[in-house]
């Protein structure tokens, strides 16, 4: 028994000995690293950072990360055919790796099942999925961030899932390259469009927006495929009471309002027949999407569209709309936006606040040139790359929605809306290069046709000439 207590006696002061002996290492490697601090930072850093990463290298490996440690996983529970997350900066986060790598079935999963249903009705799944693999084969993705997931909902996305209670949306700056020139100069709009993401229960799912929705910006190539469409596009002016000849004081001032004044009673009743006769208002959007991608468009498609941006258009044409749920593409000269130009107020223009009602109602709004003063062909190409990007800025800093599209001010100076010279020819090339999808021309002639070839020529009717249509 007395010899066991002189070995543990000798066994605590061994290690006493070496824990002391320890400390005065320690202390003097301390010292050393001091001094070596004092003398010269550089070395010391240098050892400093080589510490550093030979403890990176010894735990990644193993996947000991600081990242691993700090970020939750996604937590996904399956409803369906939608997948739910816990955090909308998460989901986004797939669907932004989802579309990097052109995964379009996964991101269908992370769509709420009434988005689905949305597309699933508009155009099928098969062919929206084709869509987006013929829309994006020539567009790489390099990279992306994500902006953080601002509470509220957008105007966009159009014809989408609104009664959500808890919605917010982010930006995701995509980082895209094509060898395609044309696809190239539109490549910009692509990031402009929000991902709508709802809370669903406790969870989360995408519910619009975004490159892949269906009312995104379109992209163009320089690759065209020939394809004609027979979509009747309608022209309006004026919804607004006749105009009375004592107010003005030329008769060629007041013959032009009569022929561009339709009546709100006669606009009813052209909404009214149209939808007894089973018309379907389309976008812009639906529209260039079929003539260049085949994308299928309902029964009896037809795109309504107005010009100029009277009020009366506002007041007298969008509760006519929005009565029999249709949709409309409203073309605005921005500079003539809250102005009044005539007598009587009969040449009222729209504010920028009855713009954004217009786009959160569901209709689109697009470029009709700056000032609506002068014909484009009219224009020297510089001035006209000027005027056209004044008015997009002003356009999309109310509605926040690119802006793609764009009716010629004046009449087509041809018979034909095929024929074209060569300052018609230099204004469609500027067109084309800045970005723009398509372009809609009055004719003067009631002509109801589009065709692949001709983008920047689509013929329009007069909406008092809408009786001439085969209706029946």
């Amino acid at each position: 028994m007395g010899s066991e207590k002189v070995i543990y006696k000798k066994n605590i002061a061994r290690q006493t000995k070496r824990k002391s002996s320890r400390r005065k290492n320690s202390k003097n490697v301390f010292k050393a690293l001091f001094r070596l601090y004092t003398i010269d930072k550089r070395p010391f850093l240098l050892l400093v950072a080589s510490l550093i990463f030979a403890i990176a290298a010894y735990f990644i490996p193993y996947g000991i990360t600081p990242q691993s440690k700090s970020v939750p996983q996604t937590k996904k529970i399956i409803t369906g055919k939608t997948v739910l997350s816990q955090s909308p900066n998460l989901i986004a986060k797939e669907y932004a790796d989802f579309y990097q790598n052109k995964n379009y079935g996964g991101l269908w999963n992370l769509y709420a099942s009434s988005y689905q249903n949305y597309i699933q009705t508009k155009i099928g799944k098969n062919n929206y999925l084709s869509f987006l693999q013929k829309k994006f084969s020539n567009v790489t993705v390099q990279k992306y961030s994500l902006s953080t997931c601002m509470n509220g909902q957008t105007i966009f996305p159009y014809g989408v899932e609104r009664n959500y209670q808890h919605v917010c949306h982010l930006h995701i700056n995509y980082s895209l390259v094509s060898p395609d020139a044309s696809i190239s100069a539109q490549l910009s709009d692509i990031s402009l469009v929000p991902v709508v993401i709802a809370k669903i229960g406790k969870l989360y799912a995408i519910v619009g927006g975004g490159p892949t929705d269906l009312q995104a910006p379109v992209l163009f190539s320089n690759n065209v495929i020939n394809h004609t469409l027979s979509v009747p596009v309608i022209m309006y002016h004026r919804i607004a009471p006749m105009p009375r000849r004592s107010d003005y004081t030329s008769n060629y001032d007041y013959l032009i309002d009569v022929g561009l004044t339709v009546t709100p009673e006669n606009f009813t009743t052209q909404m009214d027949q149209l939808q007894i006769q089973g018309y379907h208002p389309i976008s812009p959007n639906d529209l260039f999407n079929n003539l260049y991608y085949n994308l299928p468009l309902p029964d009896k498609p037809i795109l309504l569209t107005f010009d100029d941006g009277r009020k009366s258009d506002f007041t007298n044409g969008l509760p006519i709309l929005l009565a029999h749920h249709f949709t409309a593409m409203y073309m605005i000269p921005p500079y003539l936006t809250g102005k009044l130009v005539g007598y009587h107020n009969h040449n009222q223009y729209m504010t920028f606040a009855d713009l954004q009602i217009l786009a959160q109602d569901g209709m689109y709004i697009e470029n009709h040139s700056l000032k609506h003063d002068r014909p484009l062909w009219n224009i020297p190409p510089v001035e006209l790359v000027n005027e056209m990007n004044e008015a997009n800025t002003m356009l999309f800093g109310t509605t926040h929605y690119p802006v793609q599209f764009v009716a010629y001010p004046g009449r087509w100076p041809y018979k034909n809306w095929n024929q074209l010279g060569p300052a018609e020819e230099v204004t469609e090339q500027v067109l084309s290069q800045m970005g723009f999808a398509m372009s809609f021309l009055d004719l003067g002639q009631n002509e109801a046709l589009e065709d692949s070839m001709y983008p920047y020529q689509i013929p329009r009717i007069r909406g008092n000439n809408i009786a001439v249509l085969p209706l029946q």
